[in-house]
């Protein structure tokens, strides 16, 4: 996966690192706290439990500014890589309806630079590519936190 995400950002690979990190993260998240769905809780929200589950968890490496789940939005506070100070990023997710499926999820990521230390913050390119790929994280783990329920509940 670390090879499409430079291709994509092409000379910046602490996208790239900030990405894999998400994966990486993101799938190792869940041992540590075990999540039940009494009745998937379809009616507690628009966002679709899985998906909403499946979104906090592999946006865990950075820190919330909002997380409600009542309109189905997340968005992270601006993050930076501890070894590169001049790039950060923020992410926002959207679930758009309480099914399982591509269409009830979209994310932005915003890319921000400072060409030097001290200097404002800059507005930087992402690839469709790259927002496409961390849309496809999410919904592989609500996939599978998914059939780890129904699995659960046959139990």
């Amino acid at each position: 996966m670390a090879w499409f995400f430079r291709l994509s950002f092409g000379p910046s690979l602490s996208v790239a690192v900030c990405l894999v990190a998400v994966a990486l993260l993101g799938a190792c998240g869940g041992a540590s706290r075990e999540t039940t769905y009494p009745e998937y809780g379809e009616g507690q929200g628009r966002a679709n439990v899985f998906l909403w589950d499946a979104t906090l968890k592999t946006l865990s490496f950075a820190p919330l500014s909002s997380a409600e789940r009542s309109s189905g939005v997340v968005i992270t506070k601006w993050y930076r890589l501890p070894d590169n100070e001049n790039e950060r990023f923020k992410i926002m997710a959207y679930i758009l309806s309480n099914q399982l499926q591509s269409s009830a999820l979209r994310v932005t990521l915003l890319r921000q630079i400072r060409t030097a230390p001290g200097s404002g913050w800059g507005e930087a390119v992402v690839s469709q590519e790259t927002v496409t790929e961390l849309e496809n994280i999410i919904l592989r783990r609500a996939r599978t936190l998914r059939v780890e329920a129904e699995a659960d509940k046959d139990n």
